[in-house]
């Protein structure tokens, strides 16, 4: 239960040729999906972005890097949504990772979708008390030392076997922890959908823009 929340559904165009059987895209279809999950709560748009000094090791491994952002990403948000001294709950996120900017040049993030909240233990809603559920600085510096720290780890366990040079290894993840990293987060509602719809192939590599 989400407590204030009312239990309501709207019909879509998409939801109801689903409904019938009728043969849409697979864009459209996952578009669908999230729009029948989203909560009447406040939206947050959360971007989680790779400094452009890992770009060799994304040239290299970029389905271990890929995955790692997934996780970090993810593992640094739900550590602030389940600390009691925050929402002291279960928060969510629907993420899309990019790879490109605008001008086509190597730019690694993660777009993510955030309700305003969390659901608590015991079944009730906990609200975001801040403008972007979680204090900006407080996420970034989260994410980052989280994304050193399992880099590091994923090398040790030779998961990034093309990475030889443990001195240069050192001083790479040591010049990230030195350096500024921000997580962009701004209100939204329906930026996710918007940008899904604009992906050209759900099974193919991922070149489209970001603003």
């Amino acid at each position: 239960m989400i407590s204030g929340a009312t239990s309501h559904r709207t019909s879509s165009p998409a939801a109801i040729a689903i409904a019938h059987g009728a043969n849409i895209g697979p864009h459209e279809a996952w578009c669908e999906r999230q729009r029948q999950a989203i909560l009447p709560v406040p939206y947050y748009h959360r971007v989680f972005t790779l400094p452009h000094d890992l770009n060799p090791w994304v040239e290299w491994h970029p389905e271990v890097i890929y995955a790692l952002l997934f996780q970090v990403a993810w593992a640094a948000l739900n550590a602030f949504g389940t600390d009691p001294k925050r929402l002291n709950g279960q928060v969510g996120m629907t993420a899309v990772v990019h790879t490109w900017g605008q001008s086509l040049i190597r730019h690694v993030h993660l777009h993510g979708l955030v309700p305003g909240g969390a659901l608590g233990a015991d079944g009730q809603w906990h609200s975001a008390k801040g403008a972007y559920v979680f204090p900006v600085r407080a996420l970034s510096n989260g994410f980052r030392g989280r994304c050193v720290s399992a880099l590091r780890e994923a090398y040790e366990n030779g998961r990034l076997p093309r990475i030889t040079d443990p001195a240069q290894i050192d001083r790479l993840l040591k010049t990230l922890m030195g350096t500024d990293w921000l997580v962009y987060a701004k209100h939204c509602l329906t930026r996710m959908a918007r940008l899904r719809q604009a992906l050209p192939n759900p099974n193919g590599t991922d070149l489209s823009s970001t603003d």
